[in-house]
């Protein structure tokens, strides 16, 4: 009877371990399928952001747009005839509208037309709303008799500028009656250098400015091309000063240079005009300089034979001196960003330690959360070493048991 429940109880305990390790195996199995379906749902989610297969990309049949597109702006010229009389006429597209000159042999007018709500209908074909036209503004007759103030949209199509004046105009109605040509007024007839360095140094002039005849206008010029003009007269209580750059130059005659996109005016005062481009420069022989100023209108290519100067400037110090004033600004400028760095680490240290701490935070926590998955089956492996310990501790029983029998 005792072999009996001896042999019971093994079974039972065997039972429990192998229930133990079922347990474990399916506890660790139920976790890892966990896991693989948030990793598929990450992805599914990612996926719905995609187009399905065949499944095709609608666009407006109009895009609005703020300003008049970069491939029509420039300036586009006509030459057409009405009742026996030659008519030139140019036009300056802007990102806002367009500047128009109408021209015969013996007169010539000028409108602006300012466009709004400016929308792009298909490839090349714009449409508009005239906003204000300097014509009607200033009651301006305009030669021609093209009001361009009834101007609907543009067209450009295989390099020409069609302008459409069509209440019914649309992407599919348009007329190519008034063509236009690209043309172009730029200096193409000289070359872009870097301006003479023998202008470096500071140059000194006295003028009189509105009856003010001891006003010391100085310009101090670096060899990186920075110029700094001062105008004093102390008399008066003047003292004003105004900083520029420039860069590269055309020569454009003896001794005589045209700026190249200049940041800031090199001129001793402003200018202004409409209708007018102006462009600047100087004449510069040894130790003497003028500045230079050419104009026309802004409808017309410039030419650079008939210059307007300014005042004659003397050079009043050398390169070198030039040259050390400069450095000991550059030496200032440089000790001052040496301590704005010398902080800056600090800074990063501080600013990059909640990052670390979150980053830290984010690992303990992943960390407890893989530690805890297979709960339920290390509960289950706790139970089958129970009963294998059992077991083993029956075996010896018995086994010591039959040795004292």
């Amino acid at each position: 009877m005792k072999k009996k429940s001896y042999l019971l109880g093994s079974v039972l305990v065997l039972a429990l371990f192998a229930r133990g390790l079922a347990n474990n195996q399916l506890a660790y199995a139920e976790d890892s399928q966990t896991e693989s379906s948030q990793v598929t749902t990450v992805v599914d989610t990612g996926d719905t952001n995609s187009l399905e297969a065949g499944e095709e990309v609608t666009t407006p049949s109009s895009m609005a747009l703020d300003y008049l597109p970069a491939t029509l702006q420039g300036t586009w010229e006509n030459d057409y005839e009405s009742d026996g009389i030659s008519y030139n006429v140019r036009l300056i597209v802007s990102n806002t509208g367009l500047f128009i000159r109408i021209k015969t042999d013996d007169q010539d007018s000028i409108d602006d037309i300012k466009v709004g709500n400016i929308s792009q209908l298909a490839e090349g074909v714009y449409g508009f709303d005239v906003t204000s036209a300097y014509s009607q503004l200033n009651d301006v007759a305009i030669i021609g008799g093209v009001d361009y103030s009834q101007l609907k949209g543009l067209v450009l199509e295989d390099g020409k500028l069609y302008l459409q004046f069509a209440s019914d105009f649309s992407a599919d109605n348009w007329s190519k009656d008034s063509a236009f040509s690209s043309i172009d007024l730029s200096n193409v007839d000289y070359k872009t250098i870097d301006f003479p360095k023998e202008l470096v140094g500071t140059w000194q002039t006295t003028v009189s400015w509105g009856g003010n005849q001891d006003v010391l206008e100085t310009y101090v010029i670096s060899k990186d091309g920075k110029v700094s003009k001062r105008f004093v007269d102390q008399k008066a209580g003047i003292d004003l000063s105004e900083d520029m750059t420039l860069s590269k130059v055309q020569q454009v005659g003896d001794n005589l240079y045209r700026l190249v996109d200049p940041e800031g005016s090199f001129l001793e005062a402003g200018i202004g005009g409409y209708g007018i481009q102006y462009q600047e420069g100087f004449y510069l022989d040894g130790d003497v300089m003028k500045i230079a100023l050419w104009s026309s209108s802004e409808f017309d290519k410039m030419t650079y034979d008939n210059p307007t100067f300014g005042s004659e400037f003397k050079r009043v110090s050398a390169d070198e001196q030039t040259t050390e004033q400069q450095n000991q600004s550059d030496s200032n400028t440089q000790r001052s960003t040496t301590s704005s760095s010398n902080q800056t680490p600090s800074n990063t240290q501080t600013s990059s330690s909640p990052s670390s701490t979150q980053s830290s935070s984010s690992t303990t926590k992943k960390e407890g959360k893989t530690t805890n998955l297979p709960s339920t089956g290390e509960r289950a492996s706790i139970l089958g070493v129970v009963g294998l310990v059992i077991l083993v501790g029956v075996g010896l029983y018995l086994v010591k048991k039959k040795k004292d029998s």
